[in-house]
């Protein structure tokens, strides 16, 4: 494998854009646009690389099901399945579970949750659940609910959900043959942080958070059998003193090593990396580096650790880094390309 597909969502009319990456070099190619559609926010793929899944981040409140058609890297194009609403105004992020069987779906502003299952030719059946969230706390965009990302554990036991408006991590149990979502508790970050995304470590039980309104990250253990998110530590990526404007985080992201985590700062527009003790999980902060761009909503680490690509979503940039595996640093390749609007980074092997 020396080259990767990369996939751009985008928050403008452009749609959704292609690019590759070469994982010997960094080389990055011009992104294409292989599908037109408005405002196609966070994308997934399934297991097999066969199908894409999107939010349709407009009026009609929808989630989108792609084929992907072509073996190329550089050359995969999409072709529309069906589209499906959801119920919930403002579809924000979307996972697949760990069969494929079920989207789940992260609304937002709407302040729920929902789950539709895959039928077979990888198109999507009406919504078969959809939760609304309850609760407030303490900062000035916490007076709602705000569900922000969606995903199975890796043991498959629960779903987590991160409410930015209650500072909660809400947990759910999936029913894989209804397709439906039943609350099995939540873990609580510090009042007024803001939970957003969640990367769950590779090599133990271990849960972090990223806390938009804070900056900060928090990390849990993780009991898949109790059910239980046991908080262990909450820790700075930038502190109020060193904040010229107005900043927040945004993705959250852990090497396949299990030895540095990333976290984006938008404002600050870099993109903070941590090590991760071993033993504790505790996290030093390393350094923060800057993307070459504007706005940091996303970016993704390549399926070998080696190679970071930063998308700026107010630059129209796509900008890759090489990760020290030794030290975690970022290492700006000089490597650039103009994506509009981009929102979201998916590599596809």
């Amino acid at each position: 494998m020396s080259q990767v597909t990369l996939w751009f969502g985008t928050n403008g009319p452009q749609g959704i854009y292609r690019s590759s990456l070469n994982l010997d070099t960094g080389e990055i190619a011009p992104a294409e646009q292989a599908t037109r559609m408005e405002r196609p926010g966070f994308l997934v793929l399934n297991r097999s690389g066969s199908r894409l899944y999107s939010t349709v981040r407009t009026d009609t409140h929808a989630v989108a099901a792609f084929e992907i058609l072509g073996t190329d890297p550089a050359k995969r194009t999409l072709q529309e399945l069906n589209r499906v609403a959801t119920g919930i105004p403002g579809p924000t992020h979307v996972s697949l579970s760990s069969d494929d069987a079920t989207l789940l779906v992260a609304h937002y502003s709407g302040g729920g949750v929902a789950a539709l299952p895959v039928n077979e030719d990888g198109s999507l059946g009406e919504c078969a659940c959809s939760i609304q969230h309850e609760g407030s706390s303490v900062a000035e965009r916490q007076d709602g609910p705000h569900p922000h990302w969606i995903g199975e554990t890796p043991s498959g036991h629960h779903v987590l959900v991160p409410d930015l408006g209650t500072d909660q991590v809400v947990m759910y149990e999936l029913d894989r043959e209804k397709h439906v979502l039943t609350a099995a508790g939540h873990g609580s970050v510090p009042a007024g942080s803001g939970p957003r995304h969640i990367a769950f470590h590779p090599e133990s039980s271990r849960v972090y958070v990223a806390n938009e309104l804070t900056l900060t990250v928090t990390a849990f253990d993780y009991d898949s059998q109790a059910g239980t998110l046991t908080e262990i530590g909450t820790w700075e990526s930038l502190t109020d003193g060193q904040r010229k404007v107005e900043c927040t985080a945004s993705e959250i992201a852990i090497l396949p090593n299990g030895k540095f985590l990333y976290l984006g700062i938008r404002g600050n527009d870099t993109i903070a990396a941590f090590s991760i003790d071993e033993a504790t999980g505790a996290l030093q902060l390393i350094e923060r580096e800057p993307i070459r761009g504007s706005w940091p909503r996303h970016f993704a680490v390549d399926p070998t650790g080696q190679w970071l690509v930063a998308a700026g979503a107010n630059s129209d940039t796509a900008t890759v880094f090489r990760i020290d595996q030794e030290t975690g640093r970022l290492v700006f390749t000089g490597n650039t390309i103009h994506v509009p609007n981009s929102i979201c980074v998916l590599f596809q092997e």
